[in-house]
């Protein structure tokens, strides 16, 4: 009965010797060494259960020796146990092994997958060893490339001695102290600004240099654009601060604290508002509401310090980031205040000598007057006589001496009496140049018709007039001011234009007259019209200005000139 017991337990324990090598087949990889043992292990299973086959027959012959199944037991019970023991030490290699794979998947995939380039270089040859994604993306070599080239050779020639040297200072620890600013070469051959981490590394005892590079080539430039921008402020004559989306200064330049007098530690955080009257801020920021791009460009007052206020040209704008959002906002400012008193003084100097225009104006026109009246009265009375005389001295001839009269001292009589004559015409004609008497007595319409069929006499220009309404009532000044100008018009058609047509609107609208001439003439250059020797257009531009009104001249090479008058009734 303790046989058949022994042998019974003997093929448990094989069995499970055999089913644990089975296991470490699939753990160890090891196909051939335990299929083996697990070959053994059965056909000692198979040997077992013959001896508890024999243990049961009737022959007691057959029966196998107790001594025998015991120590069988004891080698079985053995192998169990040290299977049992061997099987876990294989099955954490077996997770070891994962472990350390799984690991090294993970580091080559952050290794991959790193937003910097990363290089792996022998320390001795600097030949590359290894690298990941970024740099073939960010350089443009091939694996093949990369691989065949050393760290050195993807500087520009005057930085790898500097690289070589910067090596060189790696501490005992193995970390480079410095962070290093140089280029990479491209493909391409374009060179890019690159921050570079060197560190030591010893795998297996081999030394390599683990460098982590970082393309900062618009870092840099942005940098360098934003280094130029505050060297430019800082130089600015003009005052040039910066607020934030909360209306707080962040940067002002030196202008800027001498024009307002506060020194950078004084107002940097405080508000934008107290630099400006109240009243003037809140007129900024609804002028800034009412515009698109938020900008704002104007006169406005600014505060000082003291709390003086003074005139100041501004140029405001926002400052937006790639995103197109709002980040600061930047504001120019230039004290204007002895532009100011300046155009004060310009625009006095310019009243007194408009009021001075008006006044030899008027002076001019007066003795015009006189004159017409003094050539009319005085010549023309004289030169009346004049001819009654010599017909009375014809007359008496013919009396005294009839037939025997000589006729060469009559007909040398009648010629002076045709060219006095002409000159009475002649007189009659200057006497209305320098003051129609139509335009005393029946007013400025009058007046322009008078002069247009005058010219029309003179010219081969054809006129055509327009008047709305039929009667223009205004005032003796405005009336000759307005026929001078004209007058002034119809002479530079006549010199000037080539025209064979014009066309003239006279028209009182609203409180204002309203003066339009139009020619069909060759035109008039941009140049000459806003040449300041051109004393004629000067000439009406002033008259016009003495009134508060303006004269414009629009003119198109071959297709004419229009000049438009328009005067305060």
């Amino acid at each position: 009965m303790l046989v058949i017991i022994v042998t019974v337990c003997s093929i448990i324990l094989q069995s499970a010797a055999a089913f644990m090598a089975i296991r470490l087949i699939r753990l160890t990889g090891k196909y051939i060494a335990w299929s083996l043992v697990a070959v053994a292990l059965l056909l000692m299973i198979i040997r077992r259960i013959l001896s508890l086959y024999r243990s049961l027959s009737d022959d007691p012959s057959l029966h196998p020796d107790t001594l025998n199944e015991i120590i069988g037991f004891t080698l079985s019970l053995f192998m169990a146990v040290g299977m049992a023991k061997i099987g876990p030490l294989f099955f954490s290699i077996k997770l070891s092994e994962e472990s350390a794979k799984n690991a090294e998947e993970k580091y080559r995939s952050l290794f991959d997958h790193a937003n910097d380039a990363i290089y792996l270089v022998e320390y001795r040859t600097l030949k590359i060893l290894d690298y990941n994604k970024k740099v073939y993306e960010m350089l443009g070599y091939t694996k093949e490339e990369l691989l065949a080239m050393t760290f050195p050779e993807l500087h520009p020639k005057i930085e790898k001695i500097i690289l070589l040297n910067k090596l060189k200072e790696i501490d005992e620890n193995g970390i480079m102290p410095d962070t290093l600013v140089l280029h990479h070469k491209k493909k391409n051959g374009n060179l890019i600004i690159v921050e570079m981490n060197v560190s030591m590394i010893d795998i297996k005892g081999e030394k390599l240099i683990f460098s982590i590079v970082r393309d900062v080539t618009e870092r840099k430039l942005n940098e360098d654009k934003i280094r130029l921008f505050f060297q430019a402020t800082d130089n600015s004559v003009e005052a040039i601060g910066l607020s934030d989306i909360d209306k707080r200064i962040i940067y002002v330049n030196p202008a800027f604290e001498k024009l307002f007098g506060y020194k950078k530690t004084e107002i940097i955080g405080k508000k934008v508002s107290m630099i400006y009257p109240e009243e003037t801020w809140e007129k900024m920021q609804k002028a800034i509401q009412n515009t698109e791009d938020g900008s704002l460009v104007g006169e406005l007052t600014g505060k000082r310090k003291d709390g003086t206020l003074f005139p100041l040209s501004l140029s405001s704008s926002r400052i937006l980031n790639d995103d197109g959002n709002i980040i600061a906002r930047m504001a120019t400012h230039r004290d204007i205040t002895e532009i100011k008193k300046a155009k004060e003084k310009m625009i006095t100097y310019t009243e007194q000598l408009r009021s001075l225009s008006d006044h030899l104006t008027t002076i001019r026109e007066e003795e015009r007057l006189f004159l017409a009246r003094e050539i009319h009265d005085g010549f023309g009375s004289s030169l009346t006589g004049l001819k009654m005389d010599l017909m009375m001295l014809k007359r008496n001839l013919i009396n005294n001496y009839g037939d025997k009269t000589n006729s060469e001292i009559l007909n040398n009589i009648q010629s002076m009496a045709d060219l006095i004559d002409t000159t009475i015409v002649l007189m009659r004609r200057i006497v209305r140049e320098l003051r129609p008497e139509i335009l005393d007595e029946l007013g400025l319409v009058e007046a322009v018709k008078w002069f247009i069929k005058e010219f029309e006499k003179r010219t081969y220009v054809k006129f055509h007039l327009t008047v709305f309404p039929r009667k223009i009532n205004i005032d003796s000044k405005r009336s000759i001011t307005i026929f001078r100008i004209f007058q002034e018009i119809l002479i530079n058609i006549a010199r000037h234009s080539k025209a064979t047509e014009a066309t003239v609107v006279l028209r009182k609208q609203k409180e204002m007259i309203y003066l339009l001439v139009h020619d069909n003439g060759i035109g008039t250059k941009p140049e000459e019209i806003t040449n300041k020797k051109s004393l004629g257009i000067l000439g009406m531009q002033e008259r016009a200005l003495i009134f508060g009104g303006k004269l414009q001249i629009d003119s198109i090479a071959g297709q004419g000139t229009t000049v438009k008058v328009e005067i305060p009734a």
